[in-house]
């Protein structure tokens, strides 16, 4: 089911399970988690990311997906889009506990979000306690980018990031790069890593996605390989395994104690990535305890 609320920049797309969900998740015992979802810049229009949303919510969860800015963002101020993502968030939560709640634990949120949305979605997590909004006991930033003073941009430009240090130690965390992402490259990557030394070693993962051309068409992660529609865009291995699998795993960690393991640490299964069609694995993710030690 899909809800749309207010205009841009304040308002939201909500998305909720019609039916049954994957996992074992959406009565009053086991209520749905939230999942923020923050677009790049300008991906106002969910259908860029729609079959990732669709899947994250098939798995048993409701999506909140603000607008933050407007469709044609010029003259916009960049300050204002964690500020925006604040207020779609309680509004979002006051039109949810409005229609009853729909067995969603309205306290248990994760965010991920891809370029400026990875920016904002670490943002988030560092003032949501002083903005009174669920904390992020996940966050995934998916080839962050357009923070102030974060390459290429300099400080006067770019979205302000907040003091990272305020992220809260329990949150689980990855932050992805693509070696192949030629807009944004990994200036915002590496500034967030180096902010959010309060969260422990063993809760947070540096990620880089690797391109592999060995069969045809080539899988290459570049800047806009989590958009699932638009130019450019497939659904393809570097979707399944490099970003849609690392969000699940994590979910599924933080939210019913599973997979843990795997969810974070370099294990065999986050880093696999499936096997071409001749057999051949795919390339597989590096997963590192920073920017330093990926190798890229």
């Amino acid at each position: 089911m899909v809800t749309r609320s207010g205009s841009a920049p304040l308002g939201f797309w909500l998305f909720e399970p019609a039916g049954p969900v994957d996992q074992n998740r959406g009565d009053a015992d086991n209520p749905l988690p939230l999942v923020l979802f923050l677009h790049g810049f300008t991906a106002v229009d969910p259908e860029r990311y729609r079959l990732w949303i669709d899947h994250i919510v098939r798995r048993g969860a409701v999506v909140v997906y603000p607008d933050y800015q407007r469709a044609t963002p010029l003259g916009d101020d960049w300050s204002t889009f964690l500020p925006n993502t604040i207020g779609a968030v309680r509004s979002a939560l006051a039109s949810l506990r409005s229609s009853g709640g729909g067995n969603v634990d309205l306290t248990r949120l994760a965010v991920v979000g891809h370029s400026l949305g990875g920016v904002l979605a670490i943002g988030y997590a560092a003032v949501a306690s002083a903005a009174r909004v669920p904390p992020a006991d996940v966050v995934m930033a998916v080839e962050p980018g357009g923070c102030g003073g974060c390459p290429p941009l300099s400080e006067g430009q770019g979205a302000p990031l907040p003091d990272l240090a305020r992220v809260p130690a329990t949150t689980k965390l990855l932050v992805l790069v693509g070696d192949a992402d030629n807009v944004v490259g990994d200036g915002a990557a590496k500034r967030i890593w180096a902010g959010t030394t309060s969260v422990p070693a063993a809760d947070r993962d540096y990620v880089t996605v690797v391109s592999d051309h060995h069969g045809s068409p080539p899988l290459r992660a570049d800047h806009l390989f989590p958009q699932t529609k638009g130019r450019g865009s497939t659904t393809d291995a570097l979707d399944w395994f490099g970003a849609w699998k690392l969000l699940d795993l994590l979910i599924d960690c933080a939210y019913d104690g599973l997979d843990c393991d795997d969810a974070l640490g370099g294990s065999i299964r986050q880093r696999t990535m499936g096997t071409w069609s001749d057999g051949t694995p795919v390339a597989e993710l590096r997963v590192s305890d920073g920017p330093a030690a990926s190798n890229r």
